[in-house]
């Protein structure tokens, strides 16, 4: 997550232990295993900050979590009908 809010412009993709995320060049990304995949996608924060201790925080974060057989659409942001 800090890696996101230190880059905000970017998308974020975290995949759990025997999960993988498998993107074609359509940029639809379908999971695979028996854990989740994690989507961040800060572009729409508000309020990025660090303070004193090099702690962030933010308001307005999305999170996905997208289990096997879900297929997502990263440039929609949103599960493929």
């Amino acid at each position: 997550m800090s890696l996101v809010l230190e880059n905000p412009s970017l998308i974020g993709i975290g995949i759990d232990e025997e999960t993988a995320a498998v993107i074609g060049p359509d940029g639809l990304l379908e999971v695979l295993g028996d854990s989740l995949v994690v989507i961040y996608d800060a572009r729409n924060a508000r309020h990025i900050a660090t303070d004193e201790h090099g702690n962030l925080s933010a308001l307005n974060i999305s999170v996905h979590l997208l289990k096997n057989g879900m297929v997502f659409n990263l440039e929609e942001m949103r599960t493929r009908k």
